[in-house]
C-alpha cells in the first residue's frame, strides 16, 4: 500500500470509529453521554408518607385556619412515634370534607384549610402540660388552651378568633371520648374540637369538628339517622347509606348545613352563615388529587391482582401492587389497580367475593369506604363496599396500611400544581400562624430540564467525539508523514 493511502487511512479509520462509538453510546444511553439529568424516577411508597394538603401560601385577616396539637402530659410524649399517625388521620378528614362536597354532583371541592409547612403538608404542634393523673377532656383542653395563650397569642390576642385547634389528647386518665364546641358555619369564630386517645379517628374528628363549626346533635331534628352530627341522638335510619357516619349533610335534604351550591330559596340559601361550605375556614379550588398506595395486610404482603376471573390476592409488594384511589362523584372512593383500567370490585360469589373488573364510575360494587384509625397503632384501614354494606375480608386480610408514593403524593392526575384560593405570591414571607408558602418552581425546572435536555446533550456529545476523532486523524496523519519524509531522505 502507498504511502498516500496509508495516510489516508490514518485519517479515515479514527473518524469513523469515534462517530460510531458517540453514536452508539448515544443511543444506549450509557452514563455520562446522555446528560445527568434524567427524569424523576417513579415515587417510593412508604408508610411513613402522608399526602398534602390543600396549598396555602399566604395568611389574611378573612381567612381561618385548622391547627393539629398533640398534647401530652409532661415526661410521658409519644411524639416522634405519633405524629405520622396524627397528620394522617386529619388528612383523612380533609378527605371526608372533599368527598361531602363532591357527592352533590356539581364538581365543587371543600377542603381544609390546615397550617402547614412549605411542602404543604400539615403541621403537628406538641403540646406538654402539667396534667393531673385523673381529669376530664374540657380540662385537659384548658391546659391546652393555656400553652397556645402562652406560646402562640399575637399582641392583639387574636389567635382563636380566627383559627380552630383540633387535640389529639395521649394520656392516660383523661375521661371522655370527644369534645368540641364552636360558632358562625359559614363565617370566622373560632372554635375547637378534641378527641382521646381510644377514639382518635376520622369519624369521631369530624363529628367533633362539626361541633366546632357551631352545630349540637342534629340541632334538635330527631329523623336524620346516622348524619355525623346527629350520631347517638337519635335512631331513625332515615339517612342509612355506608357514608351516613362520615359524610357532611348525608341526607341532603331540609335538615341542611353543608351544600356548596344550595338552591335558590332554600334555607341554605337564604342564610349562607348556616352554610359550612361557605367557611373561610375550607379551600374551594383545590379538588383533591388521586392517590397512588399499596394496601399492605397485616402479614406484610400487597393486596394485587390474583389473574383474569381470579379473586383478589395477596401477593410480595412490588410495582405491579399500586392502586389508584380517586373520589367518585358520590363521595365513595374507586380503587384502580394503577396503569391497568381494572378496580376493585365486589361480586358477593364466595371465594371470588373480591375481584377486578373493568372501571366504572357508576358500579356500587367497586364504591368503597375506607375506615381509618384501625389496629393498635391506628394506622390501619377497613375497606366496606357500597353494595354490599357490609365491611371486606379479601385474600383473608380485614385490615391493611397504605403506603403512599412519595413521588405522586404531591401532584393531581396531571402531574399540575394546585393553586390555592389567593393568587399565589413567590417568596412570600412565613406567616405568624406558621404557615409559609411553598414554591416547587426549582423542581419543575429541573423536571424539564432532565425531559428536554437529554437529545441536546447527546448531539453536543456526538459533535464532540467527532471532533475529537477528527483531531486525531490529523495528529496521526501529520505524525506519518514525518516519518515517511525521514524515511525518504535516509533512502
Amino acid at each position: 500500500m502507498s504511502t498516500r493511502h496509508r495516510l489516508r487511512w490514518g485519517f479515515t479509520v479514527p473518524a469513523i470509529l469515534g462517530m460510531v462509538m458517540a453514536l452508539a453510546w448515544t443511543l444506549i444511553g450509557l452514563p455520562g453521554w446522555t446528560g445527568t439529568a434524567k427524569a424523576a424516577p417513579a415515587g417510593k411508597l412508604s408508610a411513613a408518607v402522608t399526602p398534602p394538603v390543600a396549598c396555602d401560601k399566604k395568611d389574611s385577616p378573612d381567612k381561618g385556619w385548622i391547627q393539629v396539637f398533640y398534647v401530652y402530659r409532661n415526661g410521658e410524649s409519644r411524639f416522634e412515634e405519633m405524629r405520622d399517625t396524627v397528620k394522617r388521620i386529619a388528612w383523612n378528614i380533609d378527605q371526608t370534607f372533599e368527598a361531602s362536597a363532591q357527592r352533590f354532583g356539581q364538581g365543587d371541592s371543600r377542603r381544609l384549610r390546615f397550617v402547614q409547612d412549605d411542602n404543604c403538608q400539615i403541621e403537628v404542634t406538641p403540646i406538654g402540660a402539667d396534667l393531673p393523673d385523673k381529669l376530664s377532656l374540657g380540662e385537659a383542653r384548658g391546659h391546652a388552651d393555656n400553652w397556645i395563650k402562652e406560646h402562640l397569642l399575637k399582641d392583639d390576642g387574636g389567635y382563636f378568633g380566627r383559627h380552630k385547634p383540633v387535640y389529639f389528647v395521649d394520656a392516660e386518665g383523661v375521661d371522655g371520648c370527644g369534645l368540641g364546641g364552636g360558632a358562625h358555619a359559614g363565617g370566622l369564630g373560632g372554635g375547637w374540637a378534641g378527641v382521646t386517645f381510644g377514639c382518635w379517628g376520622e369519624q369521631a374528628l369530624t363529628h367533633e369538628l362539626i361541633h366546632a363549626f357551631g352545630f349540637n346533635h342534629c340541632n334538635g331534628a330527631d329523623d336524620q339517622g346516622n348524619d355525623p352530627i346527629c350520631r347517638g341522638a337519635d335512631q331513625t335510619p332515615r339517612c342509612d347509606d355506608l357514608l351516613a357516619g362520615t359524610v357532611l349533610d348525608c341526607a341532603k335534604d331540609e335538615f341542611a348545613y353543608f351544600h356548596p351550591r344550595p338552591a335558590p330559596g332554600s334555607p341554605l340559601a337564604e342564610n349562607p352563615e348556616g352554610n359550612i361550605a361557605n367557611s373561610p375556614y375550607l379551600i374551594k379550588n383545590q379538588p383533591a388529587p388521586p392517590v397512588d398506595a399499596q394496601l399492605v395486610g397485616t402479614k406484610g404482603r400487597c393486596l394485587a391482582s390474583g389473574g383474569a376471573g381470579k379473586a383478589a390476592a395477596q401477593k410480595e409488594c412490588g410495582d405491579d401492587t399500586v392502586w389508584r384511589r380517586t373520589i367518585s362523584t358520590d363521595g365513595y372512593f374507586q380503587l384502580e389497580l394503577k396503569g391497568t383500567k381494572q378496580c376493585l370490585s365486589s361480586t358477593e360469589s364466595g371465594d371470588k367475593a373480591h375481584v377486578l373488573s373493568a372501571c366504572d364510575k357508576g358500579d356500587e360494587r367497586q364504591h368503597w369506604m375506607m375506615f381509618d384509625a384501625a389496629g393498635p397503632d391506628k394506622e390501619h384501614y377497613k375497606l366496606a363496599n357500597r353494595a354490599t354494606k357490609e365491611e371486606a375480608r379479601i385474600a383473608d386480610e380485614a385490615e391493611f396500611k397504605m403506603h403512599f408514593s412519595v413521588g405522586s403524593a404531591t401532584t393531581d392526575a396531571e402531574g399540575t400544581e394546585p393553586t390555592s384560593d389567593e393568587p399565589s405570591e413567590q417568596g412570600a414571607e412565613p406567616q405568624s400562624d406558621g404557615t409559609k408558602p411553598a414554591s416547587s418552581d426549582a423542581e419543575d425546572d429541573a423536571d424539564l430540564a432532565a425531559t428536554g435536555g437529554d437529545m441536546g446533550t447527546s448531539l453536543s456529545i456526538a459533535i464532540g467525539a467527532l471532533a475529537l476523532a477528527v483531531l486525531g486523524g490529523a495528529i496521526l496523519m501529520k505524525t506519518r508523514r514525518k516519518r515517511a519524509a525521514s524515511s525518504h531522505r535516509a533512502r
